[in-house]
């Protein structure tokens, strides 16, 4: 794409003449990090870590918190409390409570340690959405043979915000992969800006965001066009395929981190810096909710 060759070329001129300048600030005091985003029907699971500096050379592995931290949960519409203080066997930062997230339920969290800030936040789960069905055909484009998918769903009249990916899955006795679909749309509630060319160009993206503002409480049908290609099927070596079409609803605050995310991602060496969103409460991180709503192609 014209986009990345520019972004290419300017990046190697800018480092062949590159000058490295000591740091002289003053680095923050860690705070601890929520990964909080749990799945409607699901155990309630949180990943909780300590931030570090930017310039910090540490593994990743040594800022996950483990151990003394006190994490309590309280599910605000049924009144009833869970604490934990260890992490979950066999991952060294994942806390996983002994109950399954409910939808449009109202919970809070509070984390305290010895060696840092305590922490805090509150949100209610998304509702439930599902998909109805999903339509595929093949379809021929610019000489260029593609999958035609539609995703069918009733979106409720409250307000609604949405990821779509296509997942497939890859496994042979030799490998095994997952690989999401690069797909276009031209959807009326997809915004492609992310996505465009400095030519005006629209490339395929292999995952899209969107918000029920233009079609709030109707029967919705949103069509997709897959870059599809079928995994060579070697007789010594026979592949398992599987493609599930993927529908998650969140809340509006894990919408907003997504959003944000994939925002600080796509910047480039020009770009204004983009500040990720964070709900907590004397830290950093998300405490958000996820429906996810699937069928196998």
């Amino acid at each position: 794409m014209k986009k990345l060759i520019l972004l290419s070329i300017l990046s190697v001129l800018v480092m062949s003449c590159q000058k490295e300048i000591e740091f002289k600030g003053k680095s923050k005091d860690p705070v601890m990090v929520l990964n909080g985003v749990v799945e409607n029907d699901s155990l309630f699971r949180v990943y909780l870590e300590r931030s570090v500096f930017f310039l910090s050379s540490e593994n990743a592995s040594v800022k996950y918190i483990s151990s003394g931290a006190l994490l309590k949960v309280t599910n605000l519409t049924t009144g009833e409390v869970y604490t934990m203080n260890e992490s979950t066997f066999p991952s060294p930062n994942l806390y996983e409570f002994p109950f399954i997230t409910t939808p449009n339920t109202q919970y809070k969290i509070e984390v305290t340690h010895p060696d840092y800030p305590s922490i805090s936040a509150e949100m209610i789960t998304t509702a439930k959405v599902n998909l109805n069905s999903v339509d595929t055909v093949s379809v021929i484009k610019n000489q260029e043979k593609l999958l035609k998918i539609t995703f069918n769903w009733n979106d409720p009249t409250t307000e609604n915000y949405y990821m779509v990916r296509v997942r497939q899955d890859i496994e042979s006795a030799e490998y095994s992969y997952t690989n999401y679909l690069y797909m276009s749309s031209t959807d009326l509630s997809i915004d492609n800006s992310t996505n465009t060319d400095i030519d005006g160009s629209v490339y395929p993206t292999n995952t899209f965001l969107f918000t029920d503002t233009k079609f709030n409480g109707q029967q919705k049908s949103m069509e997709f066009l897959a870059n599809y290609y079928s995994p060579s099927d070697d007789p010594m070596n026979p592949v398992d395929e599987k493609v599930y079409c993927e529908l998650i609803s969140m809340n509006k605050a894990t919408y907003l981190y997504y959003v944000s995310m994939t925002a600080s991602l796509q910047t480039d060496f020009f770009s204004e810096p983009v500040k990720v969103l964070s709900n907590i409460n004397n830290g950093f991180g998300i405490f958000g909710s996820l429906n996810y709503s699937v069928k196998k192609l």
